[in-house]
């Protein structure tokens, strides 16, 4: 049966890899949709009024700017937004439940042994000001903070003084040395986050000895330029991208728009070199947190760890309590559990297999280290990470 054609305009900006995953996700919605037709385009304010002369059944946009929801104030059809750079629009929107975010990078940085912290991004984006927020409250939360300093990018943050090209912006500079040593920086993209890795190395200060460096996005192409890797928050792009297809066709069809914005939770943390746990100087730990990370699905004891480390354990033992606030066998439960929640989020595996792929003897082991870490049994988890959730 023929069905006429449901015209969908899309407004992304492709450069962006969150944009190209949710653009994979509205392509995988759109399968079981034959009659949408698209037009994707730039999201400027000047295109945006020609494509919507021509009335299209309903719009997917990337409000990155005030001038950007201006040129769509006066469409009055289907609309779902992917952005949460503009505070306080109306739109239907799906995105990444941000408090997640920040919660997430400061425990990273937290496992890290660290006790000084820092915070860049701009104040006039609201995901910016909830990832910060968030950040914040999550390392007051934990009891340890020394410090928390933050720096406040311009609109499109440059290591470039204006006129002279290849001059590091001074007041980053500055600041850069001006932190502790070593520091934690929450970068609140990975755009953010590779300009601070560039004014590090332009600085002469060494990632992540000096400073260690954690984004969001997990764009692979930015993440595998800096030098060192950057880590990052991987974010649920393609889900983000099928959800508001979904929510769109509801849309078309009548449905009412839900009171609140759809949240998902991020995927997880990709842990590359800038914020690796070999930040701790010491070879012998580092050797040990980089034997039991990359071992994190298997079964371990601290006398495996000791046989790859070849180091006493009373010594081992002393410089974990002095340089991480924990012990061999504290990191190898911390690890596990961690493998497990990444599982239990991004897989449809069972609890047995589950456990069998993060270290643990079998599923009753794994309740049991849930219940005592988290207050949670695992399927209480799984069910509040996995499905979008409304906030």
């Amino acid at each position: 049966m023929h069905h006429p054609p449901v015209h969908i305009a899309i407004f992304m900006n492709h450069g962006l890899s969150y944009c190209r995953a949710v653009l994979r996700g509205v392509r995988e919605f759109a399968l079981t949709k034959p009659e949408w037709v698209f037009l994707s385009t730039y999201p400027s304010p000047k295109s945006v009024k020609e494509v919507l002369r021509n009335s299209p059944d309903g719009v997917i946009a990337q409000i990155y700017s005030p001038a950007m929801n201006e040129a769509l104030a006066g469409w009055t059809g289907p609309l779902v937004n992917i952005s949460r750079t503009v505070p306080g629009l109306h739109w239907p929107r799906v995105g990444v439940n941000e408090t997640l975010v920040g919660e997430l990078v400061a425990q990273h940085l937290l496992d890290q042994g660290l006790k000084h912290f820092a915070y860049v991004g701009h104040r006039g984006y609201e995901f910016a000001l909830k990832r910060e927020a968030a950040f914040r409250k999550a390392l007051s939360a934990s009891g340890g903070t020394s410090t928390l300093d933050t720096y406040e990018t311009t609109r499109e943050m440059s290591m470039i003084t204006r006129g002279r090209p290849w001059t590091l912006n001074r007041g980053l500079s500055r600041w850069l040395r001006s932190l502790p040593k070593p520091t934690g920086i929450f970068a609140s993209n990975d755009i953010c986050a590779s300009f601070l890795s560039e004014a590090c190395r332009d600085t002469g200060l060494l990632v992540p000895r000096d400073v260690a460096i954690v984004g969001v996005d997990d764009d692979d192409l930015l993440c595998e330029l800096a030098r060192p890797a950057l880590s990052s928050v991987a974010i649920p792009g393609e889900k983000i991208g099928y959800e508001t297809a979904s929510l769109l066709d509801r849309l078309i069809q009548g449905v009412r728009p839900p009171h609140r914005p759809i949240l998902l939770p991020p995927v997880g943390m990709v842990v590359r070199e800038s914020s690796d746990m070999t930040l701790v100087d010491d070879p012998d730990v580092a050797a040990a947190l980089r034997f039991i990370r990359n071992h994190a699905h298997s079964p371990l004891r601290v006398s495996d760890v000791l046989n790859a480390v070849h180091i006493s354990r009373r010594r081992l033992e002393q410089r974990f309590r002095e340089l991480l606030q924990r012990t061999p066998g504290d990191e190898i439960r911390r690890v596990h559990l961690e493998r497990a929640k990444s599982l239990l989020t991004t897989t449809e595996l069972s609890l047995s297999s589950v456990s069998l792929k993060s270290g643990f003897c079998d599923a009753k082991h794994l309740c049991s280290a849930f219940r005592q870490a988290t207050g949670e049994t695992p399927t209480q988890y799984r069910r509040k990470h996995r499905p979008p959730i409304e906030c």
